[in-house]
């Protein structure tokens, strides 16, 4: 989804919003800066990263779905920054830590004991620039106490959620939300309307990876009988 949807997050505006994969890219070895975690507005290394979450993801005006992935990917992300920077502040900014797989929980509390990453329960009403400094105000209210707040840093990084879009030629049958629609999705969640066509990972819902692996083994296995001449 386009993170422009959302523009009290500032992303295109100000130099330091970034989208979740485009901190995936800064740190890839492979990535425009060859690993190395910096500012787009001077080239240097951020002391504080907030992440939000659930940007144009459960929004009744834009996405009202859940994403299923961004929690741990932006968890991991802030994990991957203090690997790479050390004395970096990571802070996550979230509406419901939904940690949901297997190992899920443990992941979360990791990142709050050993990297001392913070948790706040809100959903930032605004993002403004200081810009003598380029720098980012983000403006929350804590949904436990009420207590409204500015936190002052280096860099944001957006989890943006995803939707389907599917090419014109595509011609199975959607479900009321825009995906494919599966014949069951509880007893058969790989096929779909179409006999013999099968369907997994992201293209028929938004899902993680192991989640992407499990519905891929169970195609196949589909397609295996099919293709041997069974039922």
């Amino acid at each position: 989804i386009d993170p422009s949807l959302a523009p009290l997050y500032g992303y295109g505006k100000y130099q330091n919003v970034y989208t979740s994969l485009e901190f995936e890219r800064l740190v890839s070895s492979t990535g425009p800066t060859n690993g190395e975690i910096i500012r787009r507005s001077d080239g240097k290394h951020p002391k504080s990263i907030a992440f939000i979450q659930c940007v144009c993801s459960r929004d009744v005006k834009i996405n009202p779905n859940c994403s299923a992935f961004c929690c741990m990917a932006s968890v991991k992300e802030a994990i991957l920054a203090k690997e790479h920077l050390g004395d970096v502040d990571c802070t996550i900014f979230y509406m419901d830590l939904r940690a949901f797989g297997k190992g899920y929980q443990e992941f979360y509390k990791r990142a709050m004991e050993e990297f001392n990453i913070k948790f706040i329960k809100a959903k930032p009403a605004k993002i403004e620039e200081k810009p003598e400094t380029k720098n980012l105000l983000i403006t929350y209210e804590e949904q436990v106490t009420g207590v409204k707040r500015v936190l002052e840093v280096d860099m944001v990084v957006l989890a943006v959620g995803v939707k389907p879009v599917y090419p014109e030629a595509i011609s199975l049958e959607k479900n009321e939300d825009g995906w494919v629609k599966l014949r069951n999705p509880y007893l058969d969640p790989v096929s779909t309307s179409i006999e013999g066509v099968y369907i997994i990972g992201v293209a028929a819902g938004a899902k993680d990876i192991p989640d992407s692996v499990t519905q891929a083994g169970a195609a196949a296995v589909k397609a295996s009988i099919l293709a041997w001449g069974g039922g």
